[in-house]
């Protein structure tokens, strides 16, 4: 189900508002020919839903205003068949008694999925301003976009019984242990620009300036309990602390003023 709705706020203001939400499931997933239906995945899409609120404002004949604000938030769960399990709970899933095998004789996987159970999803928020000033000969455009997000992103899984098996021919060969992972990160950045278009008979200058700055990082986290593992806390911390600026400048010139040929150079 989607939602719009557009108010003319004055003669020069406009907002518009978008909102989406998507439901969607997948009986069988991942399944293929060497993956049996019992050990194909089931997924389920719980949430989907992106929303955008835009603001324009015509100041002038010659200057235009926009802001606006981006946010969303999905959550998919990859679980198992309902014939192993129709939880995605993590004790239910590891006290189920039914395990994913994978013959190396036949290369087929079956009994329960082998990719145990995943999580997906996140929330993500953007805000943006900009101001553009126009003339016949000038163009100057400069704004700010600063947006954060978090989420799981695949980092979230457990197995039913906390193991996988590998048989031959139907015969036991080895075990894998597995524990859960519970893992949360996010990252938050800014990035500030300016551009600026001057056209002088038949040469045509532009120029440019950006600021980025992002920091990724790993939320505290706790690795949950398994049947090989005692719950234990990890501290979050900085992945990626960035910055950058990036400078530009360009130049193109009208050969013979026909708008037909030009000659273009940049430096960036």
């Amino acid at each position: 189900e989607s939602a719009r709705l557009t108010w003319q706020g004055s003669q020069k203001d406009k907002i518009a508002f978008w909102f989406t939400n998507q439901n969607k499931a997948r009986v069988f997933y991942g399944i293929s020919s060497s993956v049996t239906p019992d050990g194909a995945g089931r997924q389920s899409t719980r949430y989907a839903q992106p929303i955008t609120l835009k603001w324009t404002r015509t100041q002038t004949s010659k200057l235009l205003l926009e802001g606006g604000l981006g946010a969303g938030r999905t959550y998919f769960d990859n679980g198992y068949r309902e014939t192993v399990t129709s939880s995605f709970d993590r004790q239910t899933i590891q006290n189920t008694p039914i395990y994913a095998i994978t013959d190396q004789a036949s290369g087929k996987s079956y009994g329960a999925s082998i990719a145990g159970y995943q999580a997906f999803g996140g929330d993500m928020l953007v805000g943006r301003f900009v101001s553009t000033y126009v003339t016949g000969s000038h163009a100057f455009k400069a704004g700010i976009e600063t947006s954060n997000g978090h989420g799981p992103n695949g980092a979230r899984s457990w197995y039913t019984g906390d193991l996988t098996m590998t048989f031959t021919n139907g015969t036991p060969q080895s075990v894998t242990l597995r524990i859960p992972r519970d893992q949360d990160d996010g990252y938050g950045d800014v990035q500030l620009f300016l551009q600026d278009r001057w056209t002088v008979k038949r040469a045509t200058l532009t120029g440019g300036l950006r600021y980025d700055y992002l920091v990724g990082y790993v939320n505290d986290s706790t690795l949950p309990p398994s049947r090989w593992n005692p719950a234990q806390f990890f501290p979050g911390f900085e992945v990626e602390h960035w910055k950058d600026l990036s400078p530009r400048f360009g130049i193109a010139y009208d050969l013979f003023g026909t708008g037909k040929t030009a000659i273009r150079g940049g430096l960036g």
